[in-house]
């Protein structure tokens, strides 16, 4: 899972409690600018160096009101990465 979000200190508890269910989350914080998109594959191809046995075929990314616009261009532009949009 992949956590899009403006502050960090927003989305740890959401992140601690999807964690704790067993899925790798990656917090993303990043300003709404054109690099947004570029950060998301950059996380998902590290992701991949450096754990190469979890299955990134796929990602969930979650998003709140800042981040609707990132995850919704992401998922639209990069549909083959992405297995759900979480809101």
């Amino acid at each position: 899972m992949i956590i899009n979000h403006e502050d960090f200190s927003d989305c740890i508890s959401i992140a601690n409690n999807i964690a704790a269910q067993g899925y790798l989350v990656a917090i993303i914080k990043h300003q709404l600018d054109e690099n947004c998109i570029e950060n998301i594959l950059f996380v998902i191809s590290e992701l991949k160096k450096i754990e190469p046995n979890l299955d990134l075929e796929k990602v969930a990314l979650t998003r709140s009101s800042k981040e609707d616009c990132i995850s919704t261009k992401f998922a639209k532009m990069h549909p083959e990465l992405v297995a759900k949009v979480i809101s």
